[in-house]
């Protein structure tokens, strides 16, 4: 025979306070999707204005008493906000790291083809030198493709147009060098080299993350990368790379839960600010200084805090419903 079962009454109040508890957490889960959205640069005014819809719905919900509903729904809906800034960053995050490979590939085609120039002993103007310095600098205002272009024709023999259609079939049957092979080629030999760099996807992928992540530590990685970039020394170059690839996936990943256990805070402050007036025992503003241990010791005491302060309104509650029976 099985033993005597516990059954726990829940009053109208724990409830109501339950209930009270999930929509804090939702307030302040809107407030991090739009906290995001402005981190990424992002608007979507229905997606935006269907939330704030379902938020007065609750409201709506509570008042009539659909408790059940209210505790199934709002946490689905807090998923749904964290879900849609999910997707958004990933495909920004593609998109940024594209955009940087893009420019790294134009950068390193204007490097490339100025030591071919100077190989060439070609004779620059100082207006198209200082374009392409600017280019490589990623300054350059202009369409990098018609400066390219420009620089490259340089490299064509004066005398070309002196050949006899023959002579033209001739020498495009020949192995091309830099001086016969034409711009489109080079630019496709150049894009696929750059391509086969085993460095290039996987680091502008991870400091496309972290820009978004930690901002100032994304800083610090981009100047570090600057001096690697600048290193003349293959080997050594190759060496500082590796070393730079590993450093940046662990800070990666530390931006990552970092941030994921300071919107787990965030949300349980929320239901704490909701549950008692009494001030917290921690200074707010130090949040953006702790570190990721720091943060899950502060996690771990608020949520004793919130279980300490739900049992004593229990215990209370259940106290005041005692007397009233007896008076």
């Amino acid at each position: 025979m099985s033993g005597p079962k516990v059954v726990k009454i829940v009053t109208l109040e724990e409830v109501t306070a339950t209930c009270e508890g999930h929509l804090a957490r939702l307030d302040q889960s809107i407030k991090q999707w739009q906290n995001s959205m402005d981190k990424l640069g992002e608007t979507d005014e229905m997606f935006y204005e269907k939330t704030i819809a379902k938020r007065k719905t609750f409201d709506q919900m509570l008042k009539v008493k659909r408790f059940v509903e209210i505790q199934k729904l709002v946490p689905m809906e807090i998923t749904i906000l964290e879900d849609d800034i999910a997707k958004r960053r990933q495909l920004i995050v593609a998109s940024k790291s594209q955009h940087a490979i893009e420019e790294k590939q134009a950068k390193e085609n204007i490097k490339a083809l100025v030591n071919l120039l100077n190989n060439k002993q070609v004779v620059l103007s100082d207006e198209l030198n200082n374009d392409l310095q600017e280019a490589i600098k990623c300054k350059y205002q202009g369409n990098i493709n018609q400066l390219l272009t420009k620089a490259f024709n340089l490299l064509k023999p004066k005398n070309t147009t002196e050949l006899s259609q023959k002579q033209k079939a001739l020498l495009n049957r020949m192995v091309e060098d830099d001086t016969t092979q034409t711009f489109a080629s080079w630019i496709e030999k150049q894009n696929i080299k750059l391509q086969k760099d085993p460095y290039i996807h996987k680091i502008e992928l991870y400091l496309a993350e972290l820009s978004f992540e930690q901002k100032e530590v994304y800083d610090v990685f981009i100047e570090r990368l600057n001096v690697i970039e600048q290193e003349l020394q293959h080997s050594r170059q190759k060496l500082l790379l590796d070393s730079f690839v590993l450093d940046l996936a662990q800070a990666v990943k530390e931006a990552k839960e970092r941030g994921a256990l300071q919107t787990k805070l965030e949300l349980l402050l929320a239901e704490l600010h909701q549950t008692t007036m009494e001030p917290l025992d921690f200074d707010l503003n130090a949040l953006d200084t702790i570190n990721i241990n720091e943060l899950k010791e502060l996690i771990e005491r608020c949520e004793q805090t919130l279980a300490q302060i739900t049992e004593k309104k229990c215990s209370d509650l259940q106290t005041t419903s005692h007397f009233a029976r007896i008076g």
